[in-house]
């Protein structure tokens, strides 16, 4: 390689075109040591390197020197790097050289992807790409001890300087391919970061009374896919389609004047960065939405506790706290840089606004102090911090220690928000904060909470359940208004998750923003918002379960509605699956201003299931409401599943349901499970639903066991659950979801396919019931924006002549286990070897296991398979081998059920009889590539073998044999080679209409259609 020779080529081949900067910052061409003499300077902007130099080589160029420690912003326009085939070893970059002779590299490369390099003298170090799209723009933005890198104006790397000390920039064209490369680079453009125009006004009351609700980045609902699998117990009501724009428009609707968008924290970049995707997220939907009030605001989670946690994920190992300031202070600087000239920013008469979760239990005052006092050296001032304190004296109790705030609002903080109050006495803390502050000078601004109850389900965690339907959310807010506070803080924490949410959700629709709504538009002296509607707005509130011998109880809230007002009755009959009336409540209240909740059991007695109701079955619920002389019917409402005794993992929500919400004339839409709209379905384990009659343009979402399992999507776009808790994928269309495509949120964390949402393989945090029995029902969103609830559809494990007793859904290994749905245990224990069965897909949205020659047989448990009477159904696909395939094997002298593959690709069903022979029964030849069904059956006195629902073989056999040496996968060289979907392990033997009818519902999952 002849590098000055290529350089001298490089050197004419030069295009310059007009200055895109000013004089004495042009391209300046400098040789590398190993290409000496080389040398080309011009006053031009543009660098313009054709196709036809071929590399390898590498240039550098425009060096620009950086003065000290001065904050910067570089940029740098990539306007063509055309893609070189198979290669990512044509780059464009900019330079961060530093005082120590370290370089640091941000650029773009021939295969379209950003790279961040960084070199310590050696070899490289640091490698990573996100997807881009030419033309591109990248952009290096030092602020004290850290540097943000930026592509096409979108945050996508974060590093600390360590000390570091920048001394120059420049640009590098590195062509390693041996391939010519068409570049077009603009020189660098630097300009200094100075202060900003701080507010001359001074800072008083009176304060605009705003609405602030918390968003979590890592938890918003548009973030999961519209099949998504996750433990849940309540989602979004909203559409897929509608996205973070649907929430904002939610929001604005009801009267939320900013969301605060939650980052966790300062500790590494793969927390920070994703947030930054999420305020950019949100600030298009804002900008893009019907809610021209709507603001946005950070909220800092910063748990530094003495020692910067940030410090040691990036390897700097220090617990020196004003560096921990330092680079605190970074983050905040950029994050108000980056949208400092955006209206939408919130601002409090003119400053920016931080608030700062627990920022009195984390840190002392002298962080703070640390924090301030590098953003007014750096940006001239200081944003307004708003002090989230914590702890449970103030959370549980309303524990106020005025010495204690003052240490930190006397001089750092210059507003207090309550983030959360959980306890019996705790409402009144705003107020008493309120009281302290209302005349201080300068003036400290106090923002209350709205709460709507709590429940978490983290192990070994305090759990609170709030049944007062919507009494928790009303007590919480109406002491904070009560207070006359100067801002409302909707606490979310962490949402669906633990019940916090005010999202349009499942049991609630958007009951609780409603409540809201009225609550603080009287405080802000508002009229009442969305208060039009065809009939009295009210809430019904009940539960979402009962078991027999439990009572039955309701709340119904009357909310202000223009053309409607005085005394108002309402009557709420409750009916058993048969249509008989059980209980039937008859309250009455006044629609006015004020909020007036009637609850059944306050105006007439306690209703209580009988003990012996039958299990497995579903309350049927009515209302209708009386106002002026005309009633107003409600039908479609959520069912009460009336649990078995056996079922361990109730649903302790409530539904809290808008009734002027639903579908006014109600609507024939039903949910079908595996075909059929029965109550109660027989299933084997894997369930396909579909929404089954009602109008165009319906859309629906699906609960099993009122948790998730698809969220609200258009009705033509079916799923299959084949293994609950873990769902099919939904093909959406890009053109058809753009909010939800084109959001930002979902890139650097869970990359998205455009086509295709991300299917998330994660586990159910509880295993499925005894028995396997579960609950299906549906809320189903017509044209017009109203709801209707599906009635309930159980599912049961075949019952009748045997008993399953072992239920494998060959999904994935979760935890080192592919679990035993049945409860009976048993189940298969894979660990991490490394010839564990792979995950693959027979189609984009249904994983299976996948087994090969190097795939280790698994041995089962010893009671695997009854000794007696006993069936075994396996579906499986299979490829032609030539030899002899094991998928269940056993020792010749305790064969029980023995599933095989022969040479000649015919199935093989083997059994020891009782003298000591081995029956064999041998089905047709089988196509390989096919997702097969086969059941062996043996009750006794006969082996019966079935292939796909048709019995093809059977033979006499007697005589219990005893399991030993049972083995999955293989045995000694003999190893299936394909896939296995599942396999059912019944105590008895199946009839032939039940294996008939076991095929008949896998048919319905279409595992053979094409894709």
């Amino acid at each position: 390689m002849n590098i000055p020779t290529q350089l001298r080529c490089l050197c004419l081949s030069f295009v310059l075109l007009l200055p895109l900067f000013a004089a004495g910052a042009g391209i300046e061409v400098e040789p590398e040591a190993k290409a000496p003499g080389v040398d080309y300077k011009a006053e031009q902007a543009l660098l313009v390197i054709p196709s036809t130099l071929k590399g390898p080589y590498q240039v550098k160029a425009g060096a620009v020197d950086i003065t000290g420690d001065e904050n910067f912003a570089a940029t740098v326009e990539v306007e063509r790097l055309e893609r070189l085939a198979a290669s990512g070893e044509c780059e464009a970059n900019l330079v961060i050289e530093f005082a120590n002779g370290e370089i640091w590299k941000w650029g773009y490369n021939a295969r379209e992807k950003v790279i961040v390099d960084a070199h310590r003298g050696e070899e490289l170090i640091y490698r990573n790409g996100w997807t881009a799209t030419a033309p591109t723009g990248l952009k290096v933005v030092r602020i004290g001890q850290s540097v943000f890198f930026e592509q096409a104006g979108r945050l996508v790397y974060y590093r600390p300087l360590e000390g570091r000390s920048v001394s120059r920039l420049w640009l590098e064209v590195d062509n390693r391919t041996g391939q010519g490369a068409d570049i077009r680079l603009s020189g660098i453009e630097v300009s200094p970061l100075g202060t900003v125009d701080a507010p001359t006004a001074p800072y008083a009351r009176p304060f605009a009374k705003k609405v602030f609700m918390n968003v979590l980045g890592w938890m918003p609902p548009e973030k999961f896919p519209a099949t998504f699998a996750e433990q849940y117990y309540d989602f979004p009501a909203l559409p897929v389609a509608d996205g973070i724009r649907g929430q904002v428009e939610a929001m604005g609707k009801h009267g939320v004047d900013a969301v605060l968008l939650d980052f966790l924290g300062t500790k590494r970049p793969s927390m920070i960065l994703p947030q930054f995707d999420m305020s950019d997220a949100w600030l298009k939907a804002i900008r893009e939405s019907s809610t021209p009030q709507m603001q946005f605001a950070p909220f800092w989670e910063y748990d530094s506790g003495g020692a910067d946690p940030y410090h040691s994920s990036a390897g700097i190992g220090t617990d020196n706290l004003a560096d921990a300031a330092r680079f605190v202070a970074d983050i905040i600087e950029y994050n108000y840089r980056r949208y400092q000239e955006d209206p939408e920013l919130y601002r409090l008469q003119g400053r920016p606004v931080d608030f700062l979760y627990n920022s009195m239990i984390y840190n002392e005052p002298e962080f703070w102090r640390d924090v301030r006092a590098h953003l007014t050296d750096s940006l001239g001032m200081a944003p307004i911090f708003s002090l989230g304190p914590g702890g449970l004296p103030m959370t549980l109790h309303a524990e106020f220690d005025p010495d204690y705030f003052h240490r930190y609002t006397d001089e750092y903080f210059e507003s207090v928000f309550v983030f959360n109050l959980w306890g019996p006495t705790a409402d009144v803390f705003p107020g008493k904060i309120m009281d302290h502050y209302r005349d201080r000078e300068p003036p400290v601004q106090v923002i209350g909470t709205a709460v709507p109850g709590y429940w978490s389900v983290r192990h070994n965690h305090r759990t609170i359940v709030h049944p007062r339907f919507t009494e928790r959310l009303r007590e919480s807010l109406g002491e904070s208004l009560a207070a006359d506070v100067d801002g409302v803080h909707v606490t979310t924490w962490n949402d669906f998750w633990e019940n916090t949410h005010f999202v349009p959700s499942f049991s609630f629709l958007d009951s609780r923003l409603e409540v809201l709504s009225a609550m603080t538009a009287k405080w802000k002296g508002e009229p009442a918002r969305d208060g039009a509607s065809r009939m009295p707005r009210a809430i019904l509130s009940y539960r979402k379960v009962v078991y027999p011998g439990e009572p039955i109880d309701f709340e119904l809230l009357f909310l202000p509605t223009e053309g409607f007002g005085g005394e108002t009755t309402a009557t709420v009959r409750f009916y058993n699956e048969d249509g008989a009336e059980l209980f039937a409540g008859r309250v009455e209240a006044s629609v006015s201003d004020d909020l007036v909740p009637v609850r059944a059991s306050e105006v007439g007695e306690e209703w209580v299931l009988p003990r012996s109701f039958p299990q497995k079955t579903a309350i049927t619920v009515e209302a209708v409401i009386e106002q002026g002389g005309e009633e107003f019917a409600c039908y479609n409402l959520p069912q009460i599943a009336v649990l078995p005794f056996s079922f361990l993992d109730p649903d302790l929500l409530l539904y809290s349901v808008p009734l002027h919400r639903l579908i006014p004339d109600g609507t024939d839409a039903e949910l079908e499970i595996n075909g059929e709209l029965a109550g109660t379905v027989t299933t084997d384990g894997l369930v396909g639903y579909r929404l089954a009659g009602g109008e165009d343009g319906l859309q629906f979402a699906v609960t099993r066991n009122s948790h998730a399992v698809r969220m609200m999507a258009d009705a033509e776009l079916a799923g299959s659950e084949f293994f609950p808790g873990r769902n099919s994928k939904i093909v959406l269309q890009p053109n058809r979801y753009e909010c939800f495509i084109d959001a930002m949120s979902d890139q650097g964390r869970r990359p998205m396919v455009p086509e295709i949402q991300n299917w998330r393989a994660a586990k159910s945090l509880y295993p499925i019931e005894l028995g396997g029995d579960s609950y299906y029902a549906a809320l189903v969103l017509d044209a017009e924006g109203h709801y209707a609830y599906t009635p309930i559809v159980w599912t049961q494990f075949e019952r009748e002549g045997a008993r399953c007793v072992g239920s494998y859904v060959f999904n994935g290994i979760e935890q080192g286990y592919v679990r035993n749905r049945s409860a009976a245990g048993r189940d298969i224990e894979f660990g991490t070897r490394a010839n564990n069965p792979k995950t693959v897909f027979l189609r984009p949205d249904f994983p299976v296991m996948a087994w090969g020659p190097e795939t280790g047989p698994v041995s089962l448990p010893i009671d695997f398979l009854p000794p007696a009477a006993a069936s075994v159904e396996c579906v499986f696909r299979f490829e032609h081998s030539g030899e002899p395939q094991v998928i269940l094997g056993q020792s010749h002298h305790s064969r029980q059920l023995d599933l095989r593959i022969n040479e000649a690709d015919q199935f093989v069903l083997s059994r020891v009889d009782e003298t000591g022979q081995s029956v064999e029964l041998i089905s047709p030849v089988l196509k390989p590539g096919v997702v097969h069904q086969v059941v062996g059956v043996y009750d006794g006195l006969e082996l019966r073998l079935y292939v796909n629902g048709v019995e093809v073989d059977s033979a006499p056999c007697r005589g219990v044999r005893t399991g030993e040496g049972i083995w999955l996968g293989g045995i000694g060289d003999e190893r299936f080679q394909g896939e296995l979907v599942r396999m059912n392990v019944f105590n008895g033997a199946l009839s032939a209409d039940q294996v008939e009818a076991m095929h008949e519902r896998l048919e319905l999952l279409e595992l053979n259609a094409p894709n």
